[in-house]
């Protein structure tokens, strides 16, 4: 009895100390865990918001680009004609593309204009310091030597979004006129249209806000967390074109785990130990379901990018251009997009080696992400990349792609060398089709009928390319078929010694004839068998057939008859080229 008594309190003390432990690590290692992974999911959330922002700030400075540059308000700005603005530059139009306002200003500062997109009055504050905001984005502007310039600003209780361009003519050769300055406001219409867009719990808030909260972790002075029963919250603060926190940036994100761990935790009784090994258990788990999540996004994430240049691949392409054309629709923006290859790049890997060849590539993908016009940039290929651009209308998106297209004609430094690298672009649009894969299809058939033009230009692409592309690969088809029945022959083109006028030797030319009688000509399946690699097949036919036929010749008492043999460089370079013309030969 005496010595069951300690047995029993160590078992129960062993029992205690379990529970204790497992609470412990329960309340501290998995909330600390779950918390963590909490904070992770809500910095995402403001990352993404902060990505919106960038993407509303980016249309608002296209549109301000396209509107600025034109002969109408390059003549207005001179002969004030009130029609252009009833025609052109009216509120209804701004409401159209979602913007708050916009003014028209003087290269000395006098505004000439405003619009209110909104439908509602900004208020006399507005007004007032509307003259003063406009002086520093003129500065900024004039200081920036780009013409242009955007940027956040805080009047009274509304936050706004702004873009300035320099005013110019269509052709950008005339000096220019002034300035015109577009705004967004961030109020409650903007908040409505993005969340539903992002599918983001976030709202804009007084400066104050972002002073006053009580934050459990902190990031610098500009990113904090606030955690609650109910959810987890990231603050941040923009800063507007002074420099100076503007508003308050919040999204939210509900808790769930955490808030479950938290109350098991507080339970005290002796199911205690029961429970605390179900939310080890349970935590682990989540764990492990957080490293595989992660593990999913990282696969996902390498399934749709390219490794070299980390643009998104074709696949990421076609999933994102849905959601760019409908938006574009919603807009009624053109939408477009560019196929364009990188002309006689394997010479580069050839002559330089493959990595610098590489650099080549990752330079052409940092020169097309720095282009304003871009609005999406893949790879898919090795030389291979896609742009999808978005404007009011064809002509503006065509002009953008020959603006990509001057720019990629700058040189390339390889090896201290200044090597120029054409391009060669086919431009589809969205009117073409309405699947994304098809349209990236069109805008390919557009880019070879570039090259088929001598390279380094653009194409736009039209309805006789689809009837060209399905010839084209019947007659691939076939060729395929002939050389795998040895439907092709043999002609021999004698070499004449004017002379002695005797036959010097011939040359042997491989010529087809298809099932109906007709030829067809060299120059229509020689290029697609060098593209698809029959040609090396066709190179040692010919030089077979040429050999059993010199014999025959000679067997029949003509003599030792020259046969010259065209081959490809293809197949001079391939593997065992020599054994094979040897075996030939013997």
């Amino acid at each position: 009895m005496h010595r069951k008594i300690p047995l029993i309190v160590f078992f129960a003390s062993f029992l205690l100390l379990a529970a204790v432990l497992i609470h412990v690590i329960s309340t501290v290692v998995v909330s600390r865990g779950v918390n963590i992974l909490e904070l992770r999911q809500a910095q995402t959330d403001m990352t993404q918001l902060y990505s919106l922002l960038g993407a509303s700030a980016l249309r608002l400075q296209r549109h301000a680009y396209d509107w600025s540059h034109g002969d109408d308000i390059y003549a207005y700005m001179e002969d004030k004609n009130e029609n252009f603005l009833a025609t052109h530059f009216g509120a209804e139009r701004l409401r159209e593309l979602h913007v708050s306002g916009a003014a028209m200003y003087t290269t000395n500062a006098q505004r000439i204009t405003f619009i209110d997109g909104t439908g509602l009055a900004f208020g006399q504050e507005w007004l007032e310091q509307e003259a003063q905001v406009f002086d520093s984005v003129a500065k900024l502007v004039h200081t920036g030597y780009l013409g242009y310039f955007e940027g956040f600003i805080n009047v009274g209780d509304v936050g706004m979004m702004v873009a300035a361009h320099r005013i110019h003519d269509a052709t950008g050769r005339k000096p220019f006129r002034g300035y015109l300055l577009m705004a967004i406001a961030l109020d409650g219409q903007f908040l409505e249209r993005s969340r539903s867009v992002s599918g983001l719990h976030f709202n804009i808030l007084p400066l104050n806000v972002f002073k006053r909260i009580s934050a459990t972790s902190t990031h610098g002075d500009n990113f904090k967390f606030l955690q609650t029963e109910e959810d987890v919250r990231v603050y941040s603060t923009i800063h507007d074109i002074f420099g100076v926190s503007s508003f308050c940036l919040e999204t939210r994100r509900p808790r769930n785990i955490a808030a479950f761990g938290g109350e098991i935790s507080r339970r005290n009784s002796w199911l205690m130990f029961l429970l605390c090994l179900a939310v080890l258990g349970a935590g682990l788990l989540m764990l492990h379901m957080a490293h595989q999540r992660f593990a999913r996004e990282q696969m996902h994430y390498s399934e749709r990018h390219d490794s070299l240049t980390g643009l998104p691949n074709s696949l990421l392409l076609v999933e994102r251009l849905a959601n760019i054309g409908r938006t574009a629709q919603a807009d009624g923006q053109a939408l477009g997009v560019i196929y364009m290859d990188l002309d006689n790049f394997k010479s580069v890997n050839n002559c330089y080696g493959y990595q610098q060849g590489d650099a080549v590539l990752r330079e052409t993908a940092q020169r097309l992400r720095g282009l304003t016009a871009s609005l999406l940039v893949a790879r898919s290929g090795v030389d291979n990349f896609q742009i999808a651009l978005m404007a009011e209308n064809q002509e503006h998106v065509e002009k953008q792609a020959q603006s990509i297209l001057e720019a990629m004609n700058k040189p390339f430094a390889v090896r201290g060398n200044r090597l120029h690298i054409g391009v060669s672009m086919g431009l589809a649009f969205l009117g073409h089709c309405q699947d994304g894969l098809a349209l990236v299809h069109k805008a390919e058939l557009a880019m070879y009928d570039a090259k088929e033009r001598g390279g380094n230009a653009l194409s736009v692409y039209d309805v006789s390319m689809d009837v060209m592309a399905s010839a084209r690969k019947r007659l691939e088809t076939a060729l395929y078929e002939a050389v795998e029945h040895n439907a092709l022959s043999v002609q021999y083109q004698p070499k004449i010694d004017i002379a002695k006028n005797t036959v010097a030797g011939c040359e042997a030319l491989v010529r087809w004839q298809v099932s109906d009688g007709a030829w067809i000509p060299p120059s229509d399946f020689i290029p697609i068998a060098e593209e698809t690699g029959l040609v090396t097949r066709i190179d040692f036919f010919v030089l077979r057939t040429a050999c059993r036929q010199a014999l025959a010749w000679h067997e029949d008492g003509a003599g030792s008859v020259p046969i010259a043999v065209n081959m490809s460089v293809r197949s001079i370079l391939s593997e065992g080229f020599a054994d094979q013309v040897i075996g030939i030969l013997e």
